[in-house]
């Protein structure tokens, strides 16, 4: 697969996290990436520069170049600079869409490394109620945002044609940062789903670099491992 990939980095603050994960996209074996950076500061990468005044609107600042690449990439992927995607995330994705439907799209959920424990940040009862659809094989999420958001071709196409996806930085359910990172699930007419398949289930998830809402006490008293995950 050819994946376009477009990383948003503000400012200089996460740039050792942007390294961690511009090195992991480089790592790809099975995978051809390439990679774009839209910043407001010079990075070590393919980078377009923007002036600090962006602010939240940085997110949506690759739509128009992903799609003038639609039908040069196979998979193009949004990514926040702070959140780490594998190859095997990528194959995990690629082998649960082949089992949807073409309005029904694959999603990831997010997790930070705490003393050695994965606890899932999108998923915490401390919210209420986790699922908001159970089908015989898949399930769907009440918090959609996931830092990040992965298409193949056709959902890409299926995105601009909603409407929806070549429009202005704007809010949503979400604020504008993470709104931009969560249109294509909550916006553009397709149905994010992840699958009841324990061992593809797992693979899903992808990491948040810093550690920063583990802290909180609502993921202290609340937290879950993916071994507590009370989903299925």
């Amino acid at each position: 697969m050819k994946i376009k990939v477009a990383i948003a980095n503000y400012g200089s603050d996460q740039l050792q996290y942007l390294s961690e994960v511009l090195k992991e996209f480089r790592s790809f074996t099975k995978h051809s990436v390439d990679i774009m950076v839209y910043t407001t500061v010079p990075v070590e990468a393919n980078y377009k520069l923007f002036e600090p005044s962006i602010g939240k609107a940085l997110p949506f600042a690759c739509r128009e170049d992903m799609a003038a690449a639609l039908s040069t990439y196979d998979l193009f992927l949004y990514v926040e600079n702070d959140m780490l995607i594998t190859e095997d995330n990528i194959d995990a994705f690629l082998e649960h869409q082949a089992q949807l439907e073409a309005h029904q799209i694959s999603g990831f959920y997010r997790y930070e490394l705490n003393a050695g424990v994965k606890l899932l940040l999108d998923l915490n009862p401390f919210w209420g109620k986790l699922v908001a659809k159970h089908y015989d094989e898949h399930f769907t999420v009440v918090n959609e945002h996931q830092g990040c958001w992965l298409l193949t071709r056709q959902q890409l196409s299926h995105c601009i044609e909603s409407g929806n996806f070549l429009v202005a930085a704007h809010y949503g359910p979400y604020g504008m940062l993470e709104q931009g990172a969560t249109d294509p699930y909550n916006n553009c007419q397709l149905e994010k789903l992840l699958p009841n398949n324990l061992d593809l289930l797992e693979r899903l998830q992808i990491r948040h670099l810093p550690l920063k809402y583990t802290l909180r006490d609502e993921w202290k008293t609340h937290g879950i491992t993916f071994e507590k995950l009370p989903l299925l």
